[in-house]
């Protein structure tokens, strides 16, 4: 198996030094880190304002994708067991006895 070569960003063939052990010093830790972060090649404005519409594109799709396959399943599952639509805001009736009329007790049945 071959082994990865490090290369600088300019150039592609030529190997780059390898990272020095850490060596519990905090400082010296912050500082390669700093190095390292200053090869960065960062996107331009307009490379990051495409690549933000294409995630924000991506998660619009597959959101809508989502929420259409959960409507339709709750949909489906609805006319198999015949679940009732929730009414939102809709009050469930009221029965009021007859005038007169005297409240009965369900009796338990008796086998």
């Amino acid at each position: 198996m071959a082994k990865a070569v490090r290369t600088t960003a300019g150039s592609p063939g030529k190997p780059r030094a390898p990272l020095a052990p850490p060596s519990g010093d905090a400082g010296g830790y912050f500082r390669q880190v700093w190095e390292e972060l200053k090869k960065v090649v960062w996107p331009t404005w307009n490379e990051l304002g495409k690549m933000t519409g294409v995630v924000v594109t991506t998660v619009l799709l597959f959101g809508a994708i989502i929420g259409f396959a959960d409507f339709a399943l709750a949909t489906g599952v609805q006319h198999i067991y015949k679940i009732p639509t929730p009414t939102a805001g809709i009050p469930a009736p009221v029965v009021t006895p007859a005038p007169g009329a005297v409240p009965s007790i369900p009796t338990p049945a008796v086998k």
